[in-house]
């Protein structure tokens, strides 16, 4: 049953709604190395954002001002984590901030 649904699924002849992998992820069990991914990717940042330390340099952001922003190995999440050197990210920016980190790490592999 399952080759079939892969065929069909890959041939575009059938396409899964958006509700069913929702659903999935609700089974007991089913999602657990989801989580544990994600898990992962926020342990990640919270690492990394402890680690913006010593070394001093001068970065662009895309309003083409600069800022000063200190990081002992400066890495593509430095620009991304430069606005938040003065304060903790809160709510949707804490969000979008994990979804970033899981993007760069799956893009990294």
């Amino acid at each position: 049953m399952a080759p079939v649904l892969l065929k069909l699924y890959t041939d575009s002849q059938f396409t899964v709604p958006v509700w069913f992998f929702r659903m999935l992820a609700k089974i007991p069990g089913a999602a657990a190395g989801y989580w544990r991914f994600i898990d992962y990717c926020s342990d990640q940042l919270k690492n990394r954002m402890k680690v913006l330390l010593p070394t001093s340099i001068t970065l662009h952001c895309s309003s083409n001002s600069l800022f000063q922003m200190k990081a002992s190995q400066p890495d593509i999440m430095t620009p991304i984590l430069a606005p938040y050197q003065a304060r903790d990210p809160k709510g949707l920016e804490w969000s979008y901030l994990q979804g970033d980190s899981r993007l760069i790490i799956v893009a990294g592999r």
